[in-house]
């Protein structure tokens, strides 16, 4: 269960960007991340990453880190709803394991 909304304007880690917030989500013997990047004061990244196919990494961008927030709490909701279990939990410098 993916976004469907594919936007790959920019790398998904650029010296710009910091992680604000990083889940990894496990489900058999795969793993994904879903994370919220600050790119500047006014852009928020809501990425998906599934870690067996790179390339079919999604993006969404949003205005205000509330929004960006919100998707992130929503696709969260989805992949624990689909069985993924949160592995791990990141924001910052510190790490909190699930």
């Amino acid at each position: 269960m993916l976004p469907s909304r594919k936007v790959m304007m920019r790398p998904l880690h650029t010296a710009e960007s910091a992680s604000f917030v990083r889940w990894v989500f496990l489900r058999g013997t795969r793993a994904l991340t879903c994370e919220v990047r600050v790119v500047d004061r006014r852009q928020f990244d809501v990425c998906v990453v599934p870690l067996w196919d790179v390339k079919a990494a999604v993006i969404e961008t949003y205005d205000r880190a509330a929004d960006a927030m919100r998707r992130h709490a929503e696709l969260a909701t989805g992949f624990r709803q689909s069985g993924w279990v949160a592995a791990r939990q990141t924001g910052g410098p510190t790490e909190v394991a699930a």
